[in-house]
């Protein structure tokens, strides 16, 4: 792979995490949007582990 695709690919790399790490903190700044994303990860936790149920 030549050089200068590389580095294009790792820009765009760095950017992409920059943008979803920018997402995320401005989501969870969000009160609202946290406890449903909150709600979101237990209910997945407990599709990946059903002993977890309460």
């Amino acid at each position: 792979m030549p050089l200068q695709q590389q580095q294009g690919l790792t820009v765009t790399r760095l950017a992409a995490a920059e943008y979803f790490f920018f997402v995320k903190d401005h989501l969870l700044s969000n009160t609202m949007a946290k406890a449903i994303i909150m709600r979101r990860l237990d209910g997945i936790s407990e599709d990946v582990f059903p002993e977890r149920r309460r």
